[in-house]
C-alpha cells in the first residue's frame, strides 16, 4: 500500500520532472528551477555582467573575476546537456552542483557588503527563474496533452487555468529541499497525503472537460508516468 502511495501520487512529480528535463536539455537558459544556477546565456554575458557591476559596485578586477566564472559555468552547462542521456535524477543533482560551485567562486570574489547585496539579488532573481520555469512548464504539459488527447481549442481554454493551479500548488512541495522530498519520514508520508489528495482534485478536474475516449488517454498517459516512476525507483533501490 505504502509503495503504490509513492508511486501514484508521484506520477504528478514525473511529468514535473520530466516537463524540467525537456525544458532544460532543449533551452538551457530558460530551464529555471528554485536550486537552478545562474546561467546566461553568451549573448548576455556582458549584461549580467553590467548588472552585478551596478548592483554589487564591483571593481574591474572583480568584474574580469565574475567572467571568468560564468563563462567557465556556460562550457560546464555544454558538457552536461551534450553528453549521454542520464538519469532525471543524476541530471538534476548535478546542475544543483554545479550552481553551487558558481555561487561560491562569486561569492569569494565580494567582500562581506557585496554578499548581503548579491544576496537579496539572488532572492530575487530566483523569484523570477521560478515564474520563468513555471510558464515553461505549463507550455510543455499542455503541448504534450494537446498531443496526446487531440484536445479542441476550447478544452485547451478551459485546461490552461487548471494545469496553472496544478503547478502552482506542487511548487511548494519540490522547493522543501533541494530532492523535492521531505526530510523527515513524517513529513514524507503528510506530503503523500497532501499530494494524493490534490492530484485525485486535478485528475477529476481535468478529466471533466474530456470526452469519454480521451478521458480513457488521460488514464492510459497518466498510468504511464507512474510506470515510468516504479522503474525510475526500483532502478534507484537497486
Amino acid at each position: 500500500m505504502k509503495r503504490w502511495l509513492a508511486t501514484s501520487v508521484l506520477g504528478l512529480a514525473l511529468s514535473m520532472n520530466f516537463g524540467f528535463a525537456a525544458a532544460i536539455k532543449n533551452s538551457t537558459e530558460n530551464a529555471l528551477d528554485t536550486g537552478i544556477a545562474e546561467q546566461p546565456e553568451m549573448g548576455s554575458l556582458d549584461e549580467r555582467i553590467s548588472e552585478l557591476v551596478t548592483e554589487l559596485e564591483l571593481s574591474a578586477e572583480q568584474a574580469d573575476q565574475l567572467r571568468v566564472i560564468y563563462t567557465d559555468q556556460a562550457e560546464a552547462l555544454r558538457m552536461l546537456f551534450s553528453g549521454q542521456a542520464r538519469e532525471q535524477g543524476e541530471l538534476r543533482g548535478d546542475f544543483r552542483e554545479l550552481q553551487q560551485q558558481t555561487y561560491a567562486q562569486i561569492e569569494a570574489v565580494l567582500n562581506d557588503e557585496q554578499r548581503e547585496v548579491y544576496s537579496r539579488y539572488r532572492a530575487t532573481q530566483t523569484a523570477e527563474r521560478q515564474d520563468q520555469f513555471a510558464r515553461a512548464l505549463l507550455d510543455y504539459r499542455i503541448n504534450m496533452l494537446e498531443e496526446r488527447l487531440e484536445l479542441s481549442p476550447d478544452q485547451l481554454t478551459e485546461l490552461r487555468p487548471i494545469l496553472e493551479a496544478q503547478i502552482r500548488d506542487f511548487q511548494p512541495f519540490m522547493q522543501r529541499n533541494p530532492n523535492g522530498e521531505p526530510a523527515s519520514r513524517h513529513e514524507r508520508r503528510q506530503t503523500l497525503r497532501q499530494l494524493r489528495s490534490q492530484q485525485q482534485n486535478y485528475d477529476q478536474r481535468i478529466e471533466a472537460l474530456l470526452s469519454e475516449e480521451q478521458a480513457e488517454a488521460y488514464r492510459e498517459y497518466r498510468d504511464e508516468q507512474r510506470e515510468q516512476m516504479r522503474s525510475l525507483l526500483r532502478r534507484r533501490q537497486g
